[in-house]
């Protein structure tokens, strides 16, 4: 009995060793690194999270494993350190604070889906959004610039507010302003994801440039994007405001009363 048990014992060590040492750093740098220069997709789909994936693998580890937790733990604390030193390389960021154990996941996970595999619906969301909250105020830039394009047959089929109409003719030019934001890596963060994450991320980590100039306006004023880009924040455009059109619209939406049918009852 004592022998079986101590056979089941080195067996055990064999395949946690086995695993673990599947999850080497060159394959780990490979495949973050892969999935930073693959993240401008903007007609695709998300990619899988990496983090994530291997958070999984190593629970899976530990749940057919006995007594190896600490050095499963070790190994993937170790594993997501090393994706966040390799997105901050990339990105040009530094590690300010050392960052805990119970919090090195969260911070990979979200530094990961932010900067790769979120990144381009994260960026086209902030844009576009950007754009739609602040229609007035590029509107009235547009119009006191010298040159803007006359309102075009299509505008006058999908818009019939004026500063629509004027911002979907213009939207290289509203783009072109987007571009000359200065933005500071919290409120960057902040508009990729929301308040928690920007300040879970920027209590460790900060920026060593200037991360929105560098690494998205690239992607507004690069030729080989630009038309991408445009085409894809055009019709996010026509998506959020026809859809809020549609909702302030009592012909469409039901939730408004119609006052023709009030006055009757």
């Amino acid at each position: 009995m004592i022998q079986n048990e101590v056979i089941a014992g080195i067996n055990t060590d064999y395949e946690v060793s086995t695993i673990l040492g599947n999850f080497s750093e060159d394959l780990i740098y490979s495949t973050i690194q892969t999935g930073l220069e693959q993240r401008f997709r903007p007609f695709g789909l998300r990619s899988p999270n990496y983090p994530e994936i291997l958070n999984n693998q190593f629970e899976n580890t530990k749940l057919h494993s006995t007594g190896h937790d600490d050095v499963i733990d070790n190994k993937r604390d170790e594993c997501m350190r090393q994706i966040i030193n390799i997105i901050c390389q990339y990105y040009n960021l530094q590690i300010i604070e050392d960052i805990p154990e119970e919090q090195v996941y969260s911070v990979a996970y979200y530094m990961y889906q932010i900067f790769s595999s979120e990144f381009t619906q994260r960026m086209l969301s902030f844009m576009i959004g950007y754009i739609v909250n602040n229609q007035e105020s590029l509107c009235q830039a547009l119009q006191n610039s010298e040159d803007i394009n006359v309102r075009t047959s299509y505008a006058k089929k999908i818009y019939e507010n004026q500063t629509q109409m004027i911002l979907y003719d213009n939207m290289a030019k509203v783009i072109d302003m987007v571009a000359g934001l200065d933005i500071d890596f919290r409120t960057l963060l902040v508009y990729l994801s929301d308040i928690q994450i920007a300040d879970l991320i920027t209590t460790y980590i900060t920026d060593c440039g200037d991360i929105y100039k560098n690494y998205f306006v690239y992607y507004l004023v690069n030729q080989s994007t630009r038309t991408d880009m445009l085409v894809s924040i055009r019709l996010g455009y026509v998506s959020q405001t026809m859809q809020n059109n549609t909702l302030y619209d009592p012909m469409t939406n039901p939730y408004f009363i119609n006052p023709l049918l009030e006055d009757d009852d």
